[in-house]
């Protein structure tokens, strides 16, 4: 049995936020980009995500994006990338909240069915060549939550989407991402998970 200790993968090679390197690339995102990345990464590795199918009455909401390098002013659902330490549940309570001031706790989803759970390579153009694991869930917001729901710094606007206009967005250019295109479709499919 060798004394040797495991590597300590990612340490040195990961871009911790705060530091002198991760301020430095953020300033030189700003000078090329006019903002900074928010997937900044300097290693290939599997990103996770997490997201949520909001319905009410028959529709989907989707929020239109502000602010971002890829697909700004486009539609997409409300979700972001999993922080180290969160889980899946957590990271959807906390981009919800990111996005539209509602405020569910991560109990929710960790107790509620998942919608989907998907593997692939993003479209984001900063993880084109990295693989993604995203977990999907179903919420059905209530009248109130309706009402409550806010405009953010990552969304300009938000938009209640139903199977007839989906494909007419779509074709318009108007989703900001395929995967989020197909599970809107889906969804509209085979309904929200029981």
């Amino acid at each position: 049995m060798s004394n040797k200790k495991a590597p300590k993968w990612g340490k040195q090679a990961r871009l911790v936020r705060g530091s002198l390197r991760y301020k430095l690339m953020q300033g030189i995102s700003k000078i090329l980009w006019g903002r900074e990345l928010g997937y900044l990464s300097w290693w290939y590795h599997a990103s996770r995500a997490a997201g949520v199918i909001f319905h009410h009455n028959g529709k989907v909401l989707m929020g239109r994006r502000r602010g971002t390098l890829d697909a700004s002013g486009k539609l997409s659902l409300i979700g972001g990338f999993v922080d180290d330490q969160e889980t899946s549940a957590e990271a959807v309570s906390r981009e919800i909240w990111e996005e539209t001031r509602l405020e569910i706790p991560a109990s929710v989803f960790t107790n509620s069915p998942l919608f989907k759970h998907t593997e692939g390579f993003g479209d984001i153009a900063e993880m084109t060549e990295m693989a993604q694991v995203v977990v999907w869930y179903t919420y059905e917001l209530s009248d109130e939550q309706v009402a409550a729901l806010q405009l953010t710094e990552e969304v300009s606007e938000f938009v209640w989407i139903d199977p007839q206009n989906i494909e007419t967005l779509n074709d318009a250019g108007e989703m900001a991402f395929s995967h989020h295109y197909n599970h809107t479709k889906e969804f509209f499919r085979r309904g929200p998970a029981k």
